[in-house]
């Protein structure tokens, strides 16, 4: 028998670090149903939350060279926050507030 991370093709720090952030989005932002992929060899983190859209699920990415220095993940923390009020929701626990429907919130520059 293998390696578990070998053959899921995973890299064990990747895990880890997604595994913490979603334990600091739970913590600050319980019952919301928040989604983190670390995709392999981008040296990314990719964040969701399905609650707020099924169809195109809103995120945020951020580069994980710098949560490697940021040992409480305050930056996921953060960003988990700024998604909730893009969206009118309250900074808190899921279901205090009714989902706004977002209106579009980046617009193209003018050429």
């Amino acid at each position: 028998m293998g390696d578990l991370f070998a053959e899921a093709d995973v890299v064990p720090l990747d895990l880890e670090l997604a595994r913490n952030a979603l334990h600091v989005l739970h913590r600050h932002y319980p019952g919301w149903s928040w989604v983190v992929d670390v995709p392999r060899d981008q040296n990314i983190l990719v964040v969701r939350n399905l609650d707020l859209s099924l169809r195109r699920p809103w995120g945020f990415v951020l580069h994980k060279t710098s949560l490697y220095a940021d040992r409480k993940l305050l930056a996921v923390m953060r960003a988990g926050g700024e998604l909730l009020e893009r969206y009118r929701q309250f900074r808190g626990s899921f279901g205090r507030t009714e989902i706004m429907p977002v209106r579009q919130i980046f617009t193209r520059p003018e050429t």
